[in-house]
C-alpha cells in the first residue's frame, strides 16, 4: 500500500527560467490562474505576474522553485462579490503536515474557476495529520469616514485574510464626510474611500474589490478597480487592489537576497483631503523539501493620498510559509491507520 502523499501538480508547464518580465494570460476579474511547472527560477532583475487583475495566481512547483527576481500579484486584485459562491469558511487547501491535526475532507475552492477546481481535486484529504491553508471569504474591514477635519483611518486587517481599504482624509470641514474604506475579501484587499474637502463629501470604497471613492474640490480619490477621480484639483486614485498568490512546491525553495514575492495594494490621490490606500492581498506558500529564505515577502497596503489630512494607509494582507510533507512517514501512516481502526 503505498503512503498518502500531498499533491504538486503535474509539471506539465516543463522547466521554466524567468529571463524577461512575464506577464500570464489572465481576464479581468476571471478566474484563478492555474500553473504546473516542474521547476521554476526568476531570474534576477525580472517579474511573474498575471497582465490583468484576477482572483488569483497558483503556482504548482513539482521539484524545486528559486526567485531571485519578483513574483508578485501587486494590485492584482478582482472585483466581484464572492458572498454567493465562496463557502463562508472561505477557501480551503488541507496538506499532509507532521505534528499538525487539522481534519478537511477536500479542498474547497468553490467560485475560484474550474481549473483551480480541478487542479486541487488531486489534493488528499487530511484526518487529523495535517494543515488547512485557508484564506477568509472576508478580509480586514474597511473603516469609517471622517465627519470633521482630520487624517483618514487605516484599513483593518484579517488573520489569513486581505486588508482592508483605508478611510478619505478631511479638510475645511462644513458638515460633509469623507468615504469609508471597503472591506477585504478572498480575491482582492478593499478598495479605499475618498478624501473630502470642505462641503464636498468622498465616495465610499467597494466591500467587493469594486471602485475606490470619489471626491471633489481639492481632496483625492480612494484608490481601487478602477481608482476613485478627483472632480476638482486633487489626485486620482491609483488602480488595483491587492491580489492572491498560491505557491506550492514539492521539492526545495530557495529566495534569494533580492527574491521577492509581492500582493500589495495601490496609493490614495492626493489633495488636501487626501484619498486612502488599498488594502493588501494574500500569499500561502507550501514547500516540502529545503527552504532557504534571504528574501521579502509582502502584503503591503498601499500608500495613503495627500499630507497633513491624509487619507489611510491600506491594511496589510497576510502570508504563510510553511513546510509540509512529501508522503507520511512509514510511522505517522502506521499510527494514522490504526486511529482509524484498520
Amino acid at each position: 500500500m503505498s503512503l498518502p502523499s500531498n499533491y504538486f501538480g503535474t509539471g506539465a508547464d516543463g522547466d521554466v527560467t524567468i529571463v524577461n518580465n512575464t506577464s500570464l494570460s489572465a481576464t479581468i476579474d476571471g478566474d484563478y490562474i492555474v500553473k504546473n511547472y516542474r521547476n521554476l527560477t526568476i531570474n534576477s532583475g525580472y517579474y511573474l505576474t498575471t497582465n490583468n487583475r484576477c482572483k488569483g495566481l497558483f503556482i504548482y512547483v513539482k521539484d524545486d522553485c528559486i526567485i531571485n527576481g519578483t513574483l508578485k500579484m501587486d494590485v492584482r486584485g478582482a472585483s466581484g462579490d464572492p458572498s454567493g459562491t465562496v463557502s463562508a469558511t472561505g477557501i480551503r487547501l488541507p496538506m499532509l503536515k507532521s505534528g499538525d491535526t487539522e481534519t478537511l475532507s477536500a479542498a474547497d475552492f468553490a467560485g475560484c474557476g474550474s481549473a483551480i477546481i480541478s487542479a486541487v481535486a488531486n489534493q488528499g484529504a487530511i484526518s487529523g495529520n495535517g494543515v488547512i491553508l485557508t484564506i477568509a471569504r472576508v478580509g480586514g474591514l474597511g473603516p469609517s469616514g471622517r465627519g470633521s477635519q482630520g487624517v483618514g483611518a487605516n484599513g483593518g486587517t484579517a488573520v489569513d485574510g486581505t486588508g482592508g481599504g483605508g478611510a478619505g482624509g478631511y479638510y475645511v470641514y462644513e458638515n460633509a464626510d469623507s468615504g469609508d474604506g471597503g472591506d477585504g475579501t478572498c480575491w482582492s484587499g478593499g478598495a479605499a474611500g475618498g478624501g473630502a474637502y470642505s462641503e464636498y463629501s468622498g465616495g465610499n470604497g467597494s466591500d467587493t474589490g469594486g471602485a475606490g471613492g470619489n471626491s471633489n474640490g481639492w481632496a483625492g480619490g480612494g484608490a481601487g478597480n478602477p481608482g476613485g477621480t478627483a472632480g476638482g484639483s486633487g489626485g486620482d486614485g491609483d488602480d488595483g487592489t491587492g491580489g492572491i498568490i498560491w505557491l506550492i512546491v514539492g521539492g526545495n525553495l530557495t529566495i534569494g537576497s533580492g527574491g521577492i514575492i509581492s500582493a500589495a495594494g495601490a496609493e490614495g490621490g492626493s489633495g488636501s483631503g487626501g484619498g486612502g490606500g488599498s488594502g493588501g492581498g494574500v500569499i500561502k506558500i507550501a514547500y516540502a523539501g529545503a527552504l532557504s529564505n534571504n528574501g521579502t515577502i509582502s502584503c503591503t497596503g498601499g500608500l495613503y493620498g495627500g499630507s497633513t489630512y491624509r487619507g489611510g494607509l491600506g491594511g496589510a494582507g497576510s502570508y504563510e510559509l510553511i513546510k509540509v510533507d512529501y508522503a507520511l512517514s512509514t510511522a505517522i501512516f502506521r499510527n494514522f491507520m490504526m486511529g482509524r481502526g484498520l
